[in-house]
């Protein structure tokens, strides 16, 4: 199960807050520890042949990476976990990417 481990973001259309655009994502097959970044549309493919995304949250459980919607401007699809609460955005709690 890839674990998403950073992000990259870019600034939203109308220039007042961040998009998460691209997943850093840890595959277990790749011994370098390295991320491969990975856009949402990429992501959704996969989640459609069965594959499951998660993080880490701080209290040591795990939350599903899914696609949503932006909960600032509604941009979809959009990264978002299943634990994210209406206007919260944890993956931009991840380190930057690279």
């Amino acid at each position: 199960m890839p674990e998403v481990t950073a992000r990259s973001t870019k600034l939203s259309d109308d220039g007042r807050h961040d998009h998460v655009y691209l997943a850093g994502v840890s595959m277990g097959h790749i011994t370098s520890g390295e991320a491969i970044t990975m856009d949402v549309d990429r992501m959704v493919t996969r989640t459609w042949i069965g594959e499951r995304f998660f993080i880490k949250l701080p209290d040591g459980t795990e939350a599903d990476v899914i696609a949503g919607k932006c909960p600032v401007c509604g941009l979809e699809p959009y990264f978002r976990t299943a634990a994210d609460a209406e206007n919260e955005q944890k993956l931009l709690e991840l380190p930057p990417a690279g």
